[in-house]
């Protein structure tokens, strides 16, 4: 599977939008046999969070990220987290710029 494809593929899993049932069970099929496709979607996951954060996601990403990413607690905290972490470097960032 080629790396962009398979970028493609872990996105789609993650926004909750592969409608095969057929691919959703390959999928699932490559999480569980094959540790370093498991990494990269924990990559991919922490990037979404990012894009998230960062409101880069399309409109239609941003809503299928709300609708079937956010659906645990760990998840919710972990776009928390990363919401506050941007402002503290935003901050951070700000008052260096001052003392210039």
């Amino acid at each position: 599977m080629k790396k962009n494809h398979k970028n493609e593929e872990i996105k789609r899993f993650l926004l909750g939008t592969i409608t095969s049932e057929e691919e959703l069970q390959k999928f699932e099929e490559f999480l569980m046999l094959d540790d370093e496709y498991f990494q990269e979607i924990l990559m991919q996951e922490e990037e979404l969070i990012e894009n998230y954060a960062d409101d880069q996601l399309t409109k239609q990403e941003k809503r299928n990220f709300e609708n079937n990413f956010l659906l645990s607690k760990e998840r919710i905290q972990k776009v928390k987290f990363a919401r506050l972490f941007k402002r503290y470097l935003n901050k951070q960032k700000d008052q260096k710029d001052i003392k210039r």
